[in-house]
């Protein structure tokens, strides 16, 4: 993969990797949003445990299809932003 490097007034950035951090960063703040919100127990029961696990389940599918979408168009593998 050929590495482009652009000229931002004085600095030299390459696109590919802020587009790469950008995704990954709000990736984290997705899932971790989704774990904060999902992952409050009021009582111990199991029902209500695996409901909200199935709930997040759910959330974290569609966050993983959502990128398999995408992940063509930025011409960016899946796998390494998970890493």
């Amino acid at each position: 993969m050929q590495k482009t490097r652009t000229i931002l007034g004085v600095l030299e950035v390459e696109p590919r990797q802020i587009l790469e951090d950008g995704i990954r960063k709000e990736l984290v703040n997705r899932i971790s949003g989704a774990m904060n919100t999902e992952l409050v127990f009021h009582s111990t029961s199991v029902i209500e445990i695996e409901n909200k696990l199935d709930r997040l389940a759910t959330k974290l599918d569609g966050f993983k299809r959502s990128f398999e979408y995408i992940q063509d168009y930025v011409s960016m593998y899946g796998l390494k932003v998970w890493q």
